[in-house]
């Protein structure tokens, strides 16, 4: 074959392969790079050297979509991720202002006394019937008409079902007398008698009333506020003895 036949020869093969590549890459689905080599084959005109040649198709409009959506998604969350933790890490060390027990009046390593209880919020007045009207409610665990801003039924039924009855008892010259049988009295009486078990757990209620109250900022009665009756609390639990209310 002469030199011109050869150059057609390869001329067309040239012709063909660039059909067939730019067929390829108009199919809808050309995602996958193409490779094509000659097998060594010398396809320049000339014919003077044998090389390899490679085709390459771009790659896709829709892969480089995928990979940008991927790469903002991929930051989006990084972002969060940084920020819970750092938000985790911030309230794990909450900051307190602490103030130290000390005072003038006060030695070091001793805390100071203060009365509270003085801000009257809302109160149930001096008789059961002011007591009623206000809408106060009879808590025997407080043994007091207690406003419901103050009341916790739950903590005060609970109580009651697991650490009662109790026997009460008449105040006659200062002592106990004849036995009350009926507890829907006892928010008119003005002083009765009853077991020191009772005493032990209406202080027991209290005193968690005053947990409570200190996590969560609920009010409280005046009788839980005054450290007076906390003192008195302490000696009912160290000194029991019959108990008058």
């Amino acid at each position: 074959m002469s030199p011109t036949a050869l150059g057609t020869t390869v001329g067309r093969i040239k012709k063909t392969l660039y059909s067939d590549l730019q067929k390829y890459v108009a199919t809808p689905s050309a995602e996958d790079e193409l490779f094509l080599a000659t097998g060594g084959m010398d396809l320049s005109e000339d014919g003077a050297k044998f090389e390899e040649t490679k085709y390459f198709i771009p790659t896709s409009r829709r892969r480089c979509n995928c990979t940008t959506i991927i790469a903002v998604v991929s930051s989006v969350l990084a972002a969060i991720l940084l920020f819970t933790v750092a938000a985790l890490l911030d309230h794990s060390h909450p900051s307190i202002n602490y103030v130290p027990a000390i005072t003038d009046n006060v030695q070091v390593g001793g805390w100071p006394l203060v009365e509270a209880g003085d801000n009257v919020i809302v109160d149930c007045g001096g008789t059961p019937t002011e007591a009623k009207d206000r809408g106060c409610v009879w808590d025997l665990m407080s043994f007091s008409w207690t406003h419901p801003a103050c009341y916790n039924k739950n903590e005060s039924e609970t109580f009651l079902t697991e650490y009662g009855p109790w026997k009460w008892y008449e105040n006659v010259d200062n002592k106990p007398g004849a036995e009350v049988l009926d507890e829907d009295d006892l928010p008119y009486m003005s002083m009765v008698w009853t077991q020191e078990h009772y005493h032990i757990a209406h202080c027991t209620y209290i005193l968690k009333l005053l947990h409570l109250a200190a996590m969560s900022g609920h009010l409280v009665t005046d009788e839980g506020i005054g450290m007076f009756h906390t003192d008195h609390c302490v000696k009912v639990f160290l000194r029991p003895r019959t108990s008058c209310l």
